[in-house]
């Protein structure tokens, strides 16, 4: 936000760097437009309610008063920096500033003049300049202000003008009208829904096929869930089989590993009684 008049020389400053990168690509940059009307705003003797556009409020003591016999010079580098300026130096200051500011806008509206919204983002600077050329504000200015002033003023006009004729309201495209086709309707005696009877043969040749490759299609997915649905079956059976011969052959071991257990026990139990018998006999 401007605070002093060496701001709002910097901001003239840039803007003029903006528009010399901007001669090709022509961008347009409402950050420039807007700054420049708020500089000449705040620099007017009088202040102006209800402006069509942002305001950005300034501080106090920065209006032109009694400036008719002031030269008007071009800005320079040193003028970026703030200083101690006497009375005359700084009415010299602010109409350098005004003078270099209409001069941008008036550059600005030159490389913009072909946007199709130049009629809105230039309106307010061509009230802007009504405003700097009333009666209260204009006797504050030298006269060769005041001249380029109306000059701009007027070339403003023109040009805003201008684009109020060249614009034109949004409009549907003004195509050929297109028939509706009107055959008449067609009637077979013995209508037989596989076949064809549209009369262009390349389509009904390409409808034939695409009829064909949904068949083809439809029996190739037939066949492929018969031989997966095969398949597992025979996986399943597969596995039932190993399943009933490791369970045979795992009742067959049990059952061995339970004969020799019970012969081996007969035998112990047999060998335990002749001990018995053995020791009453020796009583």
């Amino acid at each position: 936000m401007p605070k002093q008049l060496s701001d709002l020389a910097k901001g003239v400053y840039l803007s003029i760097l903006i528009l010399q990168y901007q001669q090709v690509s022509k961008r347009y940059m409402p950050e420039l437009i807007n700054f420049n009307l708020n500089t000449l705003l705040a620099l007017a003797p009088q202040s102006r309610k209800n402006v069509p556009f942002p305001i950005h409020e300034l501080p106090g003591g920065l209006r032109v008063n009694n400036c008719q016999s002031v030269e008007v010079r071009k800005l320079n580098c040193y003028d970026c920096v703030e200083s101690e300026r006497s009375a005359k130096d700084q009415n010299i200051f602010k109409i350098a500033i005004i003078d270099s500011t209409i001069k941008v806008l008036e550059a600005a509206a030159t490389l913009w003049a072909d946007k199709s919204s130049f009629l809105e983002t230039f309106e307010p600077f061509k009230q802007l300049l009504e405003h700097l050329a009333s009666k209260s504000c204009r006797s504050h200015f030298p006269d060769s202000l005041r001249d380029r002033m109306r000059k701009v003023q007027t070339r403003m006009e023109q040009m805003l003008k201008l684009a109020q004729i060249q614009r034109k309201p949004l409009e549907l495209h003004h195509h050929r009208p297109l028939a509706i086709k009107s055959n008449m309707p067609k009637f077979e005696d013995s209508y037989d829904p596989n076949k064809h009877y549209d009369p262009d043969r390349e389509r009904a040749e390409a409808a034939k096929l695409r009829a064909e490759i949904k068949n083809e299609r439809k029996g190739a997915m037939r066949d492929l869930r018969r031989d997966a649905n095969f398949e597992a079956r025979e996986k399943l059976r597969l596995k039932k089989a190993k399943d009933e011969a490791y369970e045979k052959k795992y009742k067959r071991i049990i059952s061995d590993i339970q004969g020799e257990e019970g012969r081996e026990a007969n035998a112990y139990a047999r060998e335990k009684e002749a001990r018995k018998k053995a020791t009453k006999r020796s009583k």
